[in-house]
């Protein structure tokens, strides 16, 4: 497969420079460092909030892994529809709204485990896994073709220092 099939067109481009590449390394690197932080501290979670065993959280990781495969190949189809700015604005407010599965009370019932933590955990991965691909297809629009390489190298450095920090913080 050539790389025709994935070429930006033409009259795709960014304007904003070093600088709004910047801000998106930074929102990289702080995206990396929540999903690396949360992804470690979410089995702790569930069994001191729930009391949940290993087939409970296997459940979970497949509810998670399912939300975040399907979120990621949507990506392009919803940036089809509006812009990588808006989609990535979406995903932000996503995955904040699934921080709520981590400090509202969820209940005694398993209907208010699962509408209350589940479902706003499922949103918050599947938002922040999004998230990394939308922030890279900016990054990549803000760059001219001669600084691609370099724009991609730190975005994986950035990438890196935030799961460093997500652990370490976690």
């Amino acid at each position: 497969m050539g790389t025709d099939a994935i070429a930006v067109p033409a009259t795709v481009k960014l304007t904003g420079g070093p600088r709004c590449f910047a801000a998106v390394c930074a929102l990289l690197m702080c995206q990396s460092a929540a999903l690396s932080s949360v992804t470690t501290l979410w089995p702790m979670f569930v069994q001191d909030s729930f009391g949940w065993a290993a087939h409970e959280y296997s459940i979970l990781l497949i509810v998670q892994g399912v939300a975040t495969a399907w979120s990621v190949a949507s990506v392009p189809a919803f940036a089809a529809r509006s812009t990588y700015m808006v989609l990535a604005s979406n995903l932000a407010f996503f995955a904040a709204f699934g921080c709520i599965a981590f400090v509202l009370p969820h209940g005694d019932s398993a209907a208010g485990r699962v509408f209350g933590h589940v479902v706003p955990a499922a949103c918050f991965f599947a938002a922040a896994a999004a998230l990394g691909p939308t922030l890279a297809s900016i990054a990549s629009l803000l760059m001219s073709r001669h600084q691609q390489g370099r724009s991609f190298g730190a975005l994986a450095t950035a990438t890196t220092a935030g799961s460093v920090v997500g652990n370490l913080l976690g």
